[in-house]
């Protein structure tokens, strides 16, 4: 026997709870990170770097549990510890800088975050030079707590330095690339120029047809934006490029852009259909099941089957209880299948209950993804307005406030 504080014991403790965390059983995570914990401070120190190492996973596990308070803490404490030990400019004490900072962000102190992000940006140039990869990085985190506090000329400019600064590194990696691709064209809707950031989103993808971030945004702004057309030319691009995959993401985003508009041709939504039944076969990515739930449920809505969607449908609004866009999607796709079988007040009733509850629709319908919404809020957006024209439900979602709060 080997004995609890064993380096064997603790590896496999850390490995369970890891484990453990993968498939969402957070508290059961959390009570062997804490055992962990205590032990690696008894055997090694409350600063050694494995010590810390496991003071960051049980920090993360409050996270996962939303206990966002007591997270921060520890999470500041590892920070000082590793400052402390390592030094400032160690890669383990940037990462507990970044978990610190996003950590503000949850309780709601952003201005605080930035302070954070100010001053490691000005440290990474002073020391490295303004186009190194983690001067880029910094430079990226910056422009996210600009964003954070509506400060978006500030994010789009620090974002278009990034990507200048990228294009002339030698040698530079396109997922880098696409990364600075898709921050600047969010930073674009931001400052309400929708136009340049389609164009963007159509670059990325030209660049790299398997950027299906790129791919999903688009396609859900040109559904929104009535462009039938270019909406039609994305889904036909994506649907291609998933013929006969068995990657679950892939089949994940490409059933849901596919579903997001009726598709005439029936080849298309058969395609559509069996992409969602690859991405929603049984794995153990917790996180993603309720969003490959939805999608299958989206495509056999469309399909015309009405049995498969509503199973899918209900599953993912039991597993994505708190997840607004996969609960008031699934409710309005859910309803339009319901009111296509004839179940008219039922349809109604569940339509009127996620509208009442669902995010305010946008301030600005030229500008949707301006104030912080995303691909997910469109896509619900839209199910609400499509499900609005076939049932005619009565309740109204609130509208969004506009910039200037009026």
């Amino acid at each position: 026997m080997l004995g609890p504080d064993h380096p064997n014991t603790l590896w496999s403790m850390n490995s369970l709870a890891n484990s453990y965390s993968a498939l969402g059983r957070h508290a059961e995570a959390l009570k062997l990170n804490e055992e962990a914990l205590a032990l690696k401070k008894a055997r090694r120190g409350p600063d050694d770097p494995d010590t810390l190492v496991s003071m960051n996973n049980l920090a993360n596990n409050y996270h996962d549990l939303r206990r966002h308070a007591e997270a921060l803490k520890l999470y500041e404490e590892v920070l000082a510890l590793r400052k402390a030990r390592l030094g400032p400019d160690h890669p383990d004490t940037r990462t507990s800088l970044d978990r610190v900072a996003e950590g503000y962000s949850y309780l709601g102190r952003p201005a605080e975050a930035l302070k954070l992000y100010e001053e490691d940006l000005a440290r990474q140039k002073a020391r490295l030079g303004a186009d190194h990869p983690a001067t880029l990085a910094s430079m990226g985190n910056l422009a996210e707590g600009y964003s954070a506090l509506g400060r978006h000329a500030e994010a789009l400019k620090l974002y278009e330095e990034m990507l200048a600064l990228r294009k002339a590194r030698p040698g530079e990696g396109y997922p880098l690339m696409r990364g600075s691709l898709h921050n600047l064209a969010q930073a674009l809707m931001d400052v309400g120029r929708t136009p340049e950031a389609l164009h963007l989103l159509e670059m990325s993808f030209a660049s790299d047809p398997r950027d299906l971030l790129a791919s999903l945004k688009n396609a859900a702004l040109r559904a929104w934006l009535g462009q039938p057309e270019e909406f039609a030319a994305v889904r036909r691009r994506a649907l291609a490029l998933a013929r006969g995959t068995d990657d679950v993401v892939m089949a994940e985003f490409i059933a849901k852009l596919s579903s997001i508009l009726p598709a005439p041709d029936r080849a298309e939504l058969d395609e559509a259909l069996a992409l969602g039944r690859t991405a929603a076969k049984p794995g153990d990515e917790v996180k993603r099941r309720p969003w490959r739930l939805l999608a299958l449920g989206m495509a056999a809505y469309r399909a015309g089957d009405d049995p498969a969607c509503d199973a899918a449908l209900l599953a993912a609004a039991e597993a994505g209880k708190g997840i607004p866009a996969v609960a008031g999607t699934a409710a309005f796709y859910r309803a339009m299948s319901l009111h296509r079988r004839g179940r008219i007040d039922e349809a109604r009733k569940l339509a009127a209950e996620a509208a009442a509850t669902m995010k305010p629709l946008p301030a600005d319908d030229k500008n949707p993804l301006a104030g912080g919404a995303d691909h997910d809020d469109l896509i619900l957006w839209l199910a609400y307005k499509e499900a609005k024209a076939l049932i005619g439900f009565d309740a109204t979602p609130a509208a969004a406030p506009k910039p200037d709060g009026r």
